[in-house]
């Protein structure tokens, strides 16, 4: 890395607003992770960069930034201030999607993140008593990822003991 760029980086993180205080309100604290929901119109600029980054890493994805109406769902370790993986939701989808965009940055793939995810994605609509699922076409990774959890709800369901079976 150049001396240049070195000292860009070091600007950026003396002027960078959230580095104390990470933006949105905790919808979700566990012991392991956090997850906040940022809400578009009240940081803009967080969330066309966001925006921007992820299209860098998912080419099918449209890039926008006028972003009023959507909310991103960011996820965190608990007590650190780098984000894992988000979800975005559009608040005015006609069919009531509770998931546009999925994407668990590349450190943190394979830990379980994009399921905890969806699964909070889901949670949040039986909040808000509403029965929907994620914004269509999916991606070749969103296919295989909701396969992943549709398999496992399914499985753990068809596993569970049932009334009339016996336990040892």
């Amino acid at each position: 890395v150049s001396s240049a760029a070195s000292d860009v980086y070091k600007r950026q993180m003396e002027l960078c607003e959230y580095q104390d205080k990470l933006p949105g309100k905790i919808k979700y604290l566990s012991p392991k992770h956090t997850i906040r929901r940022i809400k578009c119109h009240k940081h803009r600029v967080f969330a066309q960069c966001l925006s921007l980054f992820t299209k860098l890493l998912l080419d099918n994805k449209s890039t926008f930034f006028n972003l009023d109406h959507y909310e991103y769902y960011l996820i965190y370790e608990t007590g650190k201030n780098k984000p894992m993986g988000f979800f975005s939701k559009d608040l005015y989808s006609i069919e009531k999607n509770n998931l546009g965009t999925i994407l668990v940055f590349p450190p943190y793939q394979r830990r379980g993140l994009g399921t905890l995810l969806i699964e909070f994605s889901y949670k949040l609509s039986g909040f808000q008593n509403c029965i929907s699922g994620p914004e269509k076409p999916l991606s070749p990774f969103g296919t295989a990822l909701y396969m992943k959890y549709w398999s496992r709800v399914l499985c753990k369901e068809l596993l569970k003991p049932t009334a009339t079976q016996s336990t040892i």
